[in-house]
């Protein structure tokens, strides 16, 4: 597929739970991180996936995922509400310990990356990347990905994942997900249970 098609796919997601849900959440399941965590709730502090993995010492490690929709663009030497909202939300993830009930008390993020599905302008990246070290010196593990970024991962780990959003062959898969979630497979001569995913061609 050419890539201005995978950019469109990727932009065209229309809100910032398409973009947790449909994509991130099982890009990284097959990236093999150990656990993925949704990170839904009233405490979450703009953190809205937790990756869990371990370091060279065999310690669990935690990085936190803040989630954007849509270009981020600033003025030279300024910002905007967005990028400002981005800059508290990391602040809080670098200073409060994460609030999943899966992750152990006490437990802060190791890592940080801002996703969105579009482009990052220069003066947002500078932005982003000098006001964030500003607010902690010591944590500069922060990582911007963009609509490119976000590409060159599904090719290498989730290559069909352009397929599945093709008009054509996506309305099957919502058929199977939805209608057919309740099919006896037993009525098409399978004796026990079936995953969706192995019926689903």
């Amino acid at each position: 597929m050419l890539e201005h098609h995978k950019i469109n796919i990727v932009k065209s997601l229309p809100s910032e739970a398409d973009i947790r849900i449909g994509v991130l959440i099982p890009l990284f399941r097959k990236m093999k991180y150990i656990r993925i965590l949704d990170n839904q709730s009233s405490d979450e502090c703009g953190v809205d996936v937790i990756l869990e993995g371990i370091n060279e010492l065999g310690r669990l490690i935690y990085t936190s995922i803040i989630i954007k929709k849509g270009d981020l663009n600033a003025r030279a030497g300024g910002s905007n509400a967005i990028l400002r909202t981005i800059t508290d939300q990391v602040e809080q993830a670098w200073t409060h310990p994460l609030t999943h009930p899966e992750v152990p008390e006490r437990s802060y993020s190791s890592r940080i990356w801002i996703v969105t599905n579009g482009k990052v302008s220069r003066n947002a990246r500078s932005y982003l990347e000098s006001t964030c070290k500003k607010q902690n010196s010591e944590n500069r593990n922060l990582d911007i990905l963009d609509q490119r970024n976000l590409i060159e991962l599904l090719d290498r780990y989730w290559p069909e994942y352009y397929d599945d959003q093709r008009p054509f062959l996506s309305q099957y898969h919502k058929k199977l997900c939805t209608v057919v979630a309740g099919l006896d497979l037993k009525s098409l001569g399978y004796d026990k249970e079936k995953k969706l995913e192995d019926i689903y061609i």
